[in-house]
């Protein structure tokens, strides 16, 4: 049962009703889990697997509860446009009779507790088909939302290995071209040979399937080789040797693309599974090419950082508009991640002198720096607890250790795995 509380600190909680007589809150999500300014959520309608819920200033959120007592978001459309001003809504609500109908456990009306404004989305009605979710919002109006990409094969999944929407602790032997994992989903452990020693790691789903396929890059052959986990064994001949493989889904089909950054000429070839062949010139010798979907829209973006001044350069694929940010230094390691859970990729980096993960999430703007690590640790941010929110980990090559900080509970995790002369897998989606 999925219950809205419509307070001003209202939240979405998830009941198990298996018995009747007693019901059990198993989980309780709130508006700052998932990144949200914004009060109230409201009207909660399961269709399927998937949960709707209006969240007022948030506009409409959707989840994934295929596993019923873990609703994981997985699409949002904001249908309120300003910023919203929770201490101006506040100050507004005391003098809004509706709020008598909405009283506290003891009876104290007008309180801070209550609803504070009409602002935002009240409705949602997604039984015409997920293609055409009707979506009402007190300020502007009826809106009409395409939700049928919400069940879509997960993209960029981290480390995958299972399906399971989780990132596996997993590593490459170089000197025996060995993939080690241990699969989230039931900790077993499985080891596959494929690849040499001058191989780049390329891990991805090729297929579609939701799982991540075991992939290397032969830069002495300018060949991708990949052992798709439905699809099977596929050469790919793309690239020549002095190209860094920058895979990724360029055209929003659910399939990374076979792709290079050629740094002679700061140029971008990538091979798209549904669309082709396309090239365009996007960065400079010394960048370091990233891979990252940085304005939401389900296709990665031309991207680089430039060490030399700490300066991401951002070529959205949803608009022609270039998007320049600083953030980092010349020594700092860029990361890709989703650390807020909003399906955009986050401007991050990881700082070895200091141990330091910064983040700037891109749901509020709001920045932080984390303590998490030591010099000589390899940053391996993934999706180690399945919420949707990338995690801070390192793999420690002097303990072969890895080092897990899980954002849905907050929660340290630490497991030996490896050895010391290892590449842990997660970190070939960082720029090298």
């Amino acid at each position: 049962l999925y219950n809205a509380r419509e307070t001003v600190d209202g939240d979405l909680r998830v009941y198990n009703i298996s018995n009747l007589a007693a019901p059990t809150l198993v989980r309780t999500i709130k508006a700052a889990d998932l990144g949200l300014n914004a009060i109230c959520p409201h009207n909660p309608v399961v269709m399927g697997n998937l949960l709707f819920v209006a969240w007022y200033q948030a506009g409409l959120q959707v989840f994934d509860i295929s596993n019923p007592a873990n609703p994981v978001r997985v699409g949002q459309y904001d249908t309120f446009s300003p910023a919203f001003n929770r201490d101006e809504a506040l100050a507004r609500g005391a003098d809004q009779p509706w709020d008598l109908l909405c009283a506290t456990p003891d009876a104290v009306l007008r309180n801070s507790s209550l609803p504070s404004s009409y602002d935002g989305n009240w409705s949602v009605f997604p039984f015409l088909g997920l293609d055409r979710v009707l979506v009402g919002d007190l300020a502007g109006g009826l809106y009409i939302v395409d939700a049928s990409r919400a069940m879509a094969a997960p993209r960029n999944r981290v480390a995958d290995f299972d399906g399971d929407k989780m990132t596996d602790v997993s590593q490459f032997r170089a000197q025996t071209g060995e993939w080690f994992m241990t699969q989230s989903s039931d900790n077993q452990n499985i080891s596959q040979q494929f690849g040499l020693n001058s191989d780049r790691l390329v891990p991805s789903d090729y297929d579609g399937d939701g799982k991540t396929d075991i992939g290397v890059f032969r830069p002495s052959e300018g060949t991708w080789y990949l052992l798709q986990s439905t699809a099977g064994f596929k050469a790919v001949p793309f690239g020549a040797n002095g190209d860094i493989p920058v895979p990724g889904d360029f055209d929003d089909d659910g399939k990374a693309d076979a792709a290079v950054f050629r740094p002679s000429n700061g140029t971008w070839y990538i091979q798209q599974t549904t669309l082709g062949f396309t090239a365009r010139q996007w960065g400079n010798s010394t960048d370091k090419p990233v891979v990252g979907d940085f304005d939401g829209d389900g296709k990665a973006d031309l991207s680089v950082y430039r060490p030399s001044n700490g300066t991401w350069y951002i070529s959205q694929s949803s608009s022609s508009i270039a998007l320049t940010r600083q953030f980092g230094a010349a020594a700092d390691r860029p990361l890709i991640g989703d650390f807020d859970g909003d399906n955009r990729t986050d401007f991050a980096v990881f700082r070895p002198s200091e141990g330091t993960w910064y983040i700037l999430r891109s749901s509020t703007g709001a920045f932080s720096a984390q303590q998490f690590g030591l010099n000589g640790d390899v940053p391996v941010p993934g999706d180690y607890d399945g919420d949707n929110k990338t995690d801070i980990a390192v793999w420690r090559p002097s303990a072969t250790s890895w080092y897990l900080l899980k954002s849905a509970t907050n929660s340290f995790e630490a497991r030996q795995f490896g050895e010391a002369t290892d590449v842990p897998v997660p970190s070939a989606y960082n720029p090298q």
